[in-house]
């Protein structure tokens, strides 16, 4: 922890309240009392979504308990010092220092600090973040990351509500971190775009660490829909379903079911997204012929190709090379 963050945080008060309003709550028959917060906590330092117009907020996690929750934006959670417990339906995960946290929205959930020496920091992320002018920005991990917000979201039946990454021993990832929280207390000149720049920096190395882990590991049936979505971008070019069933030890039908229930799309319409945005990627920065295009991407029959491109883009993929 470098000196300019140590200097945050000593200055952060040891309590955190909600910004001047009373959360609505409702009672539920499995947690008992649920409170809404759609808004975000405010530490005094920091400001939340509701006292500026932004998409994007940081505060210290209380060390008092707080009580069973939701909120209307995705909360990214991660240990800066200590460990913590996330409770959710019939679910306690530990989160120590390195780990971080997607929680999905609308998910009922609870976080208790270790102890009072632990230090875990929230980003509260709302679904106006990810624009399609941001999506952009991200090139060729653009799909999963769509998916992904799209999925945390809850825009679809089963939603995701969590992912965990284990990013001990990244120092990439902990000074984008660093640099987000130091922007956020500290800001001056510029520091609202850097800071809209780290969490795209940060998704693009969460998404780089989960491909290297998944491909460092047996992939087995604990993998997540995440996963099977990253599996689909290393392998679109000429995956089967028979094929990514067997990697991951499920049957064809099941696959194929748990894709469609969580990202509202099928196998076949998620290996051809896939394709379609790896093709308009190289559309825009390489000088490839298109029929190469279709055929590095997957497409052997060019004119089914020019037929899919401009069914998702709405032009086809000359015009697409020369509007880019």
């Amino acid at each position: 922890m470098n000196a300019q963050l140590a200097a945050i945080i000593d200055q952060i008060p040891t309590t955190t309240t909600l910004d001047k309003y009373q959360p609505t709550s409702f009672e539920d028959d499995k947690f008992g009392t649920v409170f809404n917060y759609n808004r975000t906590l405010s530490d005094g330092i920091g400001q939340s979504l509701a006292t500026v117009n932004r998409s994007i907020a940081i505060s210290r996690q209380p060390k008092a308990a707080t009580p069973w929750h939701l909120h209307n934006y995705i909360e990214l959670t991660f240990v800066l010092r200590g460990s913590a417990k996330l409770y959710l339906d019939n679910q306690v995960l530990d989160i120590t220092t390195g780990q971080l946290l997607l929680i999905g929205q609308q998910t009922i959930h609870t976080i208790k600090l270790a102890d009072k020496a632990a230090i875990v920091f929230n980003i509260a992320i709302t679904g106006t973040f990810l624009t399609q002018e941001r999506l952009a920005m991200l090139q060729n991990i653009r799909t999963v990351a769509k998916l992904l917000f799209s999925i945390l979201q809850n825009t679809h039946a089963q939603p995701l509500t969590y992912l965990k990454f284990n990013a001990e021993q990244q120092p990439q990832i902990d000074n984008t971190l660093t640099e987000l929280i130091c922007d956020y207390y500290q800001p001056c000149l510029g520091s609202q775009a850097l800071i809209d720049l780290n969490i795209l920096k940060l998704l693009v190395q969460l998404v780089r660490l989960r491909q290297s882990q998944q491909q460092a590991t047996i992939v087995n049936q604990s993998s997540d829909i995440f996963d099977m979505l990253i599996y689909i971008e290393n392998h679109f070019q000429d995956l089967s379903l028979t094929q990514m069933a067997q990697t991951f030890h499920f049957h064809p039908n099941y696959l194929s079911a748990k894709l469609k229930l969580a990202t509202g799309r099928t196998f076949k319409q998620l290996i051809a997204l896939q394709r379609l945005n790896t093709a308009a990627n190289e559309l825009t920065y390489t000088n490839l012929p298109v029929a190469t295009i279709a055929e590095r991407v997957g497409y052997l029959d060019t004119s089914y190709f020019y037929h899919e491109f401009k069914r998702l883009f709405g032009v086809t993929p000359t015009q697409y090379r020369q509007n880019a």
